[in-house]
């Protein structure tokens, strides 16, 4: 079966017959489905909604439901996509998202939705998103709090209420709005403080150094080392890399500002001002960046663990063909 797309861990493809079993038994699940309005599902139920999305969403296509398979073992883990829907007379993308619960807790939603958010952007030229979600069902606010979506409102239909995530998307002709300029002392402040929270979105810690000491080692030891270019989407800074001919020591994005293109944009200039190729860490859980760095070029070369975080690493490096 043709992929649809794939992420560091996941493969998602269209559901085929053989997923009858695998999905059912997360269908029946009452933890699983104690959030979804129509709640558990028989086996003839859970049939005739495969059969419904086996070519996609059968009024549009290019949607659906897809199964969500683990790359390393080929075990189903779920099934994720993106849902039209008719809202008040506007027409919504839903990002929807389903995995079995013996794996929860490891970012799986989140990657899968990463990946979901990035080819609805780049195949198939959406300009929004949301996520339809009851209010009481916290992990799956966190996993689209996770993916950019923001609260916008509540909502009420015949399945009783639920709240409406959404997030606008840039796609990557947008990036050109994104104006690149040389770091400055005066930005130090402002730029370590979106820097800390875009690592403690990322990596799901929370950066316990002083912001003074943070600050310090910006102007001391990264700036020193590092050529610094800072990125502004009109007359807010929304990211910034910090790179040398042969490596990148930093490249963060604002939260609230992935996927419209910013990192691109960053890492696109530091290809630029490279000697050919380029190397760099990021910790293993972080599972967006290492989606981004391997969608563009990057491969793994070392794995590695990062004694000041207790966290485990990743080298990965970009070789310019």
């Amino acid at each position: 079966m043709p992929r649809i797309l794939e992420t560091p861990r996941l493969v998602l493809r269209h559901l085929e017959p053989a997923d009858l079993d695998p999905l059912f038994s997360l269908y029946r699940d009452r933890e699983i489905r104690q959030y979804f309005p129509d709640g558990t599902r028989t086996l003839e139920q859970t049939r005739e909604e495969l059969d419904f999305f086996l070519n996609g969403h059968p009024r549009s296509p290019e949607l659906g439901l897809w199964a969500t398979i683990e790359k390393e073992s080929g075990a189903f883990l779920g099934r994720c996509g993106l849902l039209p829907w008719n809202i008040e007379g506007r027409r919504e993308v839903e990002l929807a998202f389903l995995i079995d619960k013996r794996r929860w807790g490891e970012g799986l939603a989140t990657e899968a939705s990463l990946g979901i958010v990035d080819y609805a952007a780049n195949a198939l030229g959406l300009s929004r998103l949301i996520c339809l979600i009851h209010p009481e069902n916290a992990r799956s606010i966190a996993t689209a709090r996770k993916v950019g979506m923001r609260f916008e409102r509540e909502h009420t239909d015949e399945y009783g209420p639920c709240h409406i995530y959404a997030r606008e998307l840039m796609r990557p002709e947008c990036a050109a709005a994104v104006r690149l300029e040389e770091f400055r002392q005066e930005l130090a402040r402002d730029l370590v403080l979106m820097w800390r929270e875009s690592f403690e979105f990322g990596v799901g810690i929370t950066d316990s150094h002083p912001l003074a000491e943070q600050e310090q080692a910006l102007l001391e030891k990264v700036v020193p080392d590092n050529t610094v270019r800072v990125a502004f989407l009109d007359r807010q800074m929304v990211g910034f890399v910090a790179a040398t001919p042969t490596s990148i020591a930093q490249l963060y994005v604002r939260k609230g500002f992935h996927r419209r293109g910013i990192g691109s944009r960053l890492l696109q200039w530091a290809k630029g001002q490279s000697a050919g190729s380029l190397w760099l860490y990021t910790f293993d859980r972080n599972a967006g960046a290492r989606a981004f760095y391997e969608r563009h070029g990057f491969r793994i070369i070392a794995r590695g663990h990062e004694p000041e975080w207790d966290l485990d690493d990743v080298k990965y490096e970009w070789t310019a063909r």
